[in-house]
């Protein structure tokens, strides 16, 4: 449609006509040729010459001449290769001129193959990005766990004044001083118990030291062997 449009403003002139058709097809590595409406060639990026030769029974051109546009692919015996062909009209002055570009279907599946290889090639990048990036916001995210971890563990060992860091992310900063305040807790929990243990011990330890005492004096006092049996 492009080489069209720049086609048609030049039909009037064959020497311009020429030098657009020849830099179109350098453009696109493709034969780009202008066929006049009985056929006859008016401009050809090649520069066969072979202006008699009938490109109104392609049908392609046919159907370009009839103001319709056409794309597909063809088998060339000339070149001995497939060609993918558009045609397209232009209207000029009540005519019809048809334009058609002919490229070799190996280069075009070529062209395409680079450009899938380049979109392969940046979607790996792409991906390799990612994951480092994952793995380095991974690192960022577990450090402060297992840092947290090392003192849980430090803590069921019974290092109670083992504190955790408060570092990392907000909701790691806010689990690292929940579990210090538990910590603290817990510590206060234990040496409330040890102050227990303690007073209980001492005052059930009183009470049975003076037993024991007023059963040997009383042993002491008695005679009789069986009273003497049983305080023992």
């Amino acid at each position: 449609q492009v080489v069209a449009a720049a086609a048609s403003a030049r039909l009037g002139d064959r020497g311009q006509l020429q030098r657009v058709v020849e830099q179109a097809g350098r453009d696109l590595g493709a034969r780009v040729i202008v066929v006049g409406p009985r056929g006859r060639l008016l401009a050809d990026s090649a520069g066969s010459g072979l202006e008699d030769e009938p490109y109104a029974a392609r049908p392609e051109i046919a159907a370009a001449l009839t103001g319709a546009s056409r794309q597909g692919t063809r088998h060339s015996d000339t070149l001995g290769e497939e060609l993918l062909f558009t045609a397209v009209p232009i209207l000029d002055e009540g005519r019809t001129v048809a334009v058609r570009v002919t490229q070799s279907n190996a280069a075009v599946s070529e062209r395409v193959r680079r450009n899938v290889l380049v979109v392969v090639g940046v979607g790996l990048a792409a991906l390799a990005l990612g994951l480092a990036l994952a793995w380095v916001l991974a690192g960022s995210l577990a450090r402060p766990l297992r840092a947290l971890a090392s003192t849980a563990r430090r803590v069921e060992e019974g290092e109670l004044e083992a504190r955790a860091d408060v570092a990392g992310a907000r909701e790691q900063q806010e689990v690292a001083i929940a579990f210090n305040e538990m910590t603290d807790r817990l510590g206060q929990v234990l040496e409330a118990q040890r102050e227990f243990v303690g007073n209980a011990s001492h005052q059930l330890r009183t009470p049975l030291t003076g037993l024991r005492l007023r059963l040997e004096a009383a042993g002491l006092k008695t005679g009789d062997e069986a009273v003497q049996h049983e305080l023992e």
